[in-house]
């Protein structure tokens, strides 16, 4: 008879001051029940690698340790490679695509990360720029092949890719990601009790893989409990429910539900066997490449190329480089703008943080306006008083007749919704590699994209 446990993923988030220690006292009342592992959101990469080897030596079973990746592993886990996100791929070179993929896979399996809940393929009408910003851009037939050869990719690593979120997938995408054969999709968060889209997948399109339903996502953004979602969702059909804040209690939920006949122990241990199964397919005690020098050198080359001039010219850079810092975000572990400004140190460039251009300097002053996490959190634009900030140090320094680099670390699209500022260049996001790469952008003045100072 299946252990109720192994159809849970509980969710194991980093905490600044206690680190995993909390999480990884939760996931392994959950692994001494017959579970099968744990979402990890966050944390250093070497504090992941640490738990999940302590969680694995627990237990003599293969584990299912998922993350979102969709930007490398070090888009969630410091310590690690982060990629641009997909839509800054050129999409039409599968191989640099491929490669991406290939080498979030062999860094995630370093790490003790065998599903990656990635490549997003959901439908661009139906998402925030943020989210269309991890996904890939372009025609159909070029987005169809993209997917399929991430996927691909990824699972040629020995590490599960998870598309989604069904069924409110781009039609190109869905294809693509159909085709390559996924060991798993995630539901959308509006339907994870939808037997109707369910029954369509597993049946009438054929998946054989795992379906994982979102609970502890959706509960979140309901404000409700999670045992009655995670019950109406194995109820509609689904295999394995992810990012549980209260194991315990949906255990306690679905056992009940079993009693009442809610449920069909049958239909359970079906779930339960296709969970065990691509549980087995990745066990990264079986081993795998690491992550080379190439592989290294290649991500940061991504990111270089990624960032771009939208609006303007950009000047070249004179020291002292005065930066100035907008940060429209929640606060993070590694302040906005402090790699940006380190990064240019190492390129021997004179570079500070001041609050305001000084009329002492010749050269051009570079703002850097943070703001992806604020998206991430549900707003479509920075806030009114980032805007305003930014526009105030632009009139300060064009009153001393001095040039201004306004680097938006957000989505390229976000370009049109800004204000008319002279010289607009894309950052993406703000990670660590994307900052590296904006400081390595600034400072090469190659004279394709530069122009001297005035």
């Amino acid at each position: 008879m299946t252990a109720l446990a192994s159809l849970l993923l509980p969710v194991a988030r980093w905490h600044a001051e206690y680190g995993f220690t909390l999480a990884d006292q939760a996931v392994r009342a959950v692994l001494d029940r017959g579970g099968l592992g744990a979402l990890v959101t966050d944390g250093p990469a070497t504090e992941v690698l640490a738990l999940t080897t302590a969680w694995r030596a627990q237990v003599d079973r293969s584990l299912i340790i998922a993350a979102e990746l969709g930007g490398g592993v070090g888009e969630r886990f410091d310590g690690a490679t982060a990629l641009p996100p997909l839509a800054a791929f050129d999409i039409r070179d599968l191989e640099s695509v491929r490669r991406a993929a290939v080498l979030t896979a062999r860094e995630a399996r370093g790490a003790g990360i065998s599903w990656a809940l990635a490549p997003s393929c959901v439908d661009p009408t139906l998402a925030s720029a943020i989210v269309r910003s991890r996904t890939f851009r372009g025609p159909d037939e070029a987005v169809t092949a993209a997917v399929a050869e991430w996927v691909d990719g990824c699972q040629q690593e020995g590490v599960v890719a998870v598309p989604g979120p069904y069924p409110l997938m781009q039609p190109a995408a869905a294809a693509g990601a159909l085709d390559a054969g996924p060991g798993a999709m995630l539901l959308a968060a509006a339907h994870v009790h939808d037997a109707d889209a369910i029954e369509y997948l597993r049946h009438t399109v054929g998946f054989s893989g795992v379906i994982i339903a979102p609970v502890g996502a959706v509960a979140d953004q309901l404000h409700e409990d999670e045992e009655p979602i995670a019950v109406a969702a194995l109820s509609a059909g689904a295999d394995l429910l992810l990012g549980l804040e209260e194991p315990d209690a949906v255990e306690r939920a679905i056992a009940a539900a079993l009693r009442q006949g809610t449920l069909d122990r049958d239909a359970l241990d079906t779930a339960a066997a296709r969970v065990r199964a691509w549980a087995d397919w990745c066990d990264p005690r079986r081993g795998g490449r690491p992550l080379t020098l190439e592989d290294a050198l290649w991500a940061r080359r991504a990111a270089d190329a990624a960032v771009h001039t939208q609006r303007g010219q950009v000047v070249a850079l004179l020291d002292p480089v005065e930066v100035v810092v907008v940060d429209d975000d929640p606060p993070r572990r590694v302040p906005a703008g402090h790699v940006l400004i380190e990064t240019l140190q190492r390129l021997d460039h004179e570079a500070r943080r001041v609050a305001s251009p000084t009329g002492t300097i010749r050269g051009p002053v570079v703002v850097a306006l943070f703001g992806d996490r604020r998206l991430a959190l549900g707003f479509d634009i920075h806030s009114d008083a980032a805007l305003a900030r930014v526009s105030e140090v632009v009139a300060r320094a064009e009153a001393q007749a001095r040039d201004v680099i306004v680097v938006h670390f957000t989505p390229a699209e976000l370009a049109a919704a800004l204000p008319a500022w002279p010289t607009l260049v894309c950052g993406w996001g703000g990670t660590r590699a994307m900052e590296e790469a904006v400081a390595r952008w600034l400072s090469r003045g190659d004279g394709s994209a530069h122009r001297a100072a005035r």
